[in-house]
């Protein structure tokens, strides 16, 4: 049996899985009603409709109601990141029964508005209150390589390095579920295989986030983001902004493939900035900038009737 992994919520119960392909989701372009058949989506029992009514972003979002709804996904990476924003109307009457053995990641909000997580098959009651008639926005990340799970909400991470509930690491769906009378509405759903960068999770704000520390030290606060890595010449900070190995040498190499033409292993959620100087003691102008997922540049520009020059490549997170 192909395992799910569940992002497990509330009357929601959100079952996600990884996905090579992303899906972002806003509800936007489909029509108002059911949203059985539109974009992929199924409803697997109950009421899973889009509406006008309430809405984080745009004029529409999804309304589950005594139901739910899935999509299907794949991935061959080893890491999931995913991203929405749901509204609770109010505490659920039961909590959710997930059979956890067939879901990585699972949580769910109980009936006193308590965040509940699976760790392993174990649902755990979490000291953090829901609000109810308010936008919540969830971010859920799963290391495939640790069979672990970090679990955030409104940009705080309340829950990290939980054991996946299933021992595999094959998905099949994202599910929202929510078997209560009473609606809740999902909005703005996104989910990547790659690291969803902007205003990520990072609970001591020093740059570094928290999925991120805790796959590299096990733990999300007390790390110094400016102390010299493992990577000789670079700090913390400076080898996750450039995607490159904290650990071990890796090099952020640029490399020369004409007289005026460069390259380099673009990472995700990046962006790069070209510039350009005929002296190094003068500073640099710029001659590209915002080259988001670009590897190469050639530089066309008034600086090729030059006879010499030097060039530096910047790296920045994707705003």
């Amino acid at each position: 049996m192909m395992k799910k992994t569940v992002c497990g919520f509330l009357y929601l119960s959100v079952m996600c899985t990884c996905a090579s392909v992303l899906l972002e989701e806003s509800f936007e372009n489909v029509t108002v009603g059911s949203i059985a058949g539109q974009n992929s989506w199924t409803v697997e029992h109950g009421l899973g409709s889009v509406q006008t009514n309430e809405v984080f972003n745009g004029s529409q979002a999804l309304q589950v109601q005594n139901g739910a709804v899935s999509h299907s996904l794949t991935n061959h990476e080893s890491a999931l990141w995913t991203r929405f924003q749901v509204f609770v109307t109010g505490a659920p009457e039961v909590n959710p029964v997930v059979a956890a053995e067939n879901a990585g990641v699972a949580f769910f909000v109980s009936t006193n508005l308590m965040l509940a997580v699976y760790s392993n098959t174990v649902p755990v009651e979490l000291e953090v209150p829901v609000a109810t008639q308010v936008w919540t926005r969830f971010d859920v990340y799963c290391d495939y390589d640790s069979m672990s799970w970090n679990l955030s909400m409104d940009g705080t991470t309340v829950a990290a390095g939980l054991p996946l509930s299933a021992g595999s690491a094959d998905i099949e769906q994202v599910q929202f579920s929510n078997d209560n009378p009473d609606s809740v509405f999902v909005d703005d759903i996104d989910i990547r295989n790659h690291e969803l960068a902007f205003d990520a999770p990072d609970i001591d704000g020093n740059g570094m986030p928290d999925w991120w520390e805790q796959q590299y030290f096990g733990l999300i606060t007390g790390n110094d983001a400016h102390a010299m890595s493992g990577n000789p010449g670079w700090t913390y900070l400076e080898t996750y902004i450039a995607g490159i190995s904290p650990v071990s040498a890796e090099p952020f190499e640029i490399i020369r493939t004409g007289s005026r033409s460069l390259s380099w292993d673009a990472k995700p959620a990046r962006v790069y900035d070209v510039l350009w100087t005929t002296n190094l003691l003068s500073g640099f102008m710029p001659v590209a900038s915002n080259l988001v997922a670009e590897s190469e540049f050639s530089d066309t520009s008034s600086n090729t009737n030059l006879p010499s020059g030097f060039y530096q490549v910047q790296v920045r997170l994707e705003p």
